[in-house]
């Protein structure tokens, strides 16, 4: 049986992993394609945007009352590289969590598999990374 802190962290996945699919949504659409209870919606998505991974993209329109608000993926909440090498390429890229390109680079360097190979690939990689503005984020 699960513990009470991997049952909260299950339900904050399942919601970061439906807004990244549904951007622009609103907490009542996930408590109801998540069939999660709107009190708990409403606890992690307050958590999720206090720790900067969510964040408020708009209102929907008023049907009396409070306008609702849209929320989304925080894009430059966290980024990942992707590094590809071929036999006579390097190729690099840098994504933010909506999965947007955010820097790409291909540089002609023959593969080889000697240790000296890692060392210019490795300078190659803090090259391209240099100007990242938070490099923790990665």
């Amino acid at each position: 049986m699960a513990g009470k802190a991997e049952k909260k962290s299950n339900t904050r996945s399942r919601i970061i992993s439906y807004v990244m699919n549904h951007q622009n949504t609103s907490k009542i659409e996930i408590s109801r394609n998540l069939n999660i209870s709107m009190p708990t919606v409403l606890s992690n998505v307050n958590e999720l945007l206090d720790r900067g991974v969510l964040v408020e993209t708009g209102e929907y329109a008023s049907t009396g009352g409070r306008k609702a608000k849209s929320i989304g993926i925080n894009p430059s909440y966290r980024y990942a590289l992707g590094i590809r090498i071929t036999a006579n390429h390097v190729g690099m890229t840098l994504v933010n969590m909506r999965a947007e390109i955010e820097k790409m680079d291909r540089v002609r360097m023959k593969f080889s598999p000697d240790a000296s190979y890692c060392v210019e690939l490795s300078a190659l990689v803090k090259g391209f990374l240099e100007d990242m503005e938070a490099p923790d984020k990665l």
